[in-house]
């Protein structure tokens, strides 16, 4: 399927930018009560993924029995009802006049324009426009009910969202309670995202368990067409398996994604001390990116400092440039000490 840009009005995006203020009240009184949610002003997704490991692994060194649900939604801005929305956001106080005209804005006739063909006008009852200022905003809204019912459920340890990336942790000294439990949160969070108009992602939604008895007893609660019981998942671009091992491959991919990138810049011929600043820039970036989940070897480290930094500097004596050695445990710090 292919989700065309939404492109809001300049007087609509100024208008909200410039009454901003009534939205961040709200915020600030919606997140003390949605501890859940983690897209928040100043965290990452990182963030959320290193604090998944770190549970996991916490499990993992208590001896305890832990079941991680990922659950991804189908589509997520597209299914959003705007009836529902409004009633969930009116319940949760959320400023009346901003979610009017946004109302208005999302269910206004609107025109896609292909190769130069423009389609009849299309009245939406459904759908959250990627390119409006409160965007990001509502969509917490139509989760918020779901997840406050799945926070009072027995096991389970914690919950974060991130956008519409949600994962449920079941925590518990028996293999068989902690499946069982996170096999009943599935199926409320099915429920509650069902009575939304929301659909989960069979493909994307999996189970991770802590150990080869939980996992047994996960695969025994689960029914046909219910959510797989993996080793190994990508949780928001890092390798997460329960604790039980650790993976690079996510790694792996990027380094070679920042390989190729270095190609490209190569064969720019740019003069030196502006490849420099792309290589810093934009490979090391994209080679680097997630390493605080599981740290960077030192073949790795050699191919990197040969990318353009210090090794270059040494062999120039023209130029002083950052070990990306000294960079990389920097971020590790700044990244795994909040956690």
């Amino acid at each position: 399927i292919e989700r065309p840009i939404g492109l809001t009005h300049v007087l609509w995006r100024l208008w909200a930018k410039q009454r901003w203020e009534p939205v961040d009240a709200w915020l600030r009184r919606y997140s003390p009560a949605a501890v859940w949610d983690a897209a928040l002003p100043g965290r990452s997704c990182l963030d959320v993924a290193l604090k998944r490991l770190t549970r996991a692994e916490g499990a993992k060194l208590q001896g305890k029995c832990f079941v991680s649900l990922f659950a991804d939604l189908t589509q997520f801005y597209e299914h959003v009802d705007h009836f529902k929305l409004r009633e969930e956001a009116l319940r949760l106080e959320f400023p009346g006049q901003h979610l009017g005209l946004a109302l208005q804005v999302y269910s206004a006739p609107r025109y896609i324009d292909v190769e130069g063909v423009l389609c009849p006008p299309v009245n939406p009852g459904k759908g959250i426009v990627a390119g409006c200022p409160l965007a990001l905003v509502l969509a917490k809204v139509p989760l918020y009910s779901t997840l406050e019912q799945l926070s009072s459920l027995p096991k389970v340890t914690n919950i974060d969202s991130w956008i519409d990336d949600i994962s449920v942790h079941c925590l518990s000294s028996l293999p068989a309670e902690a499946a069982f439990h996170a096999v009943r949160a599935y199926r409320l969070l099915r429920e509650g995202l069902h009575a939304q108009g929301l659909l989960l992602s069979v493909e994307k939604t999996v189970f991770v368990a802590s150990d080869p008895k939980t996992e047994a007893s996960l695969k025994g609660f689960l029914v046909s067409g219910e959510p797989r019981v993996v080793p190994v998942t990508k949780d928001l671009g890092v390798d997460s398996s329960g604790g039980r091992r650790r993976r690079t491959v996510q790694q792996q991919k990027r380094m070679t994604a920042g390989g190729a990138r270095s190609g490209r810049v190569g064969s720019l011929r740019l003069p030196e001390g502006t490849r420099l600043k792309v290589v810093r820039s934009s490979v090391v970036t994209v080679a680097t990116w997630g390493h605080q989940a599981q740290g960077v070897c030192p073949t790795q480290q050699k191919w990197l400092r040969r990318l353009g930094s210090s090794d270059f500097s040494l062999a120039m004596c023209h130029r002083t440039v950052a070990d990306p050695a000294i960079e990389l445990v920097t971020q590790h710090l700044r990244s795994v000490l909040p956690v």
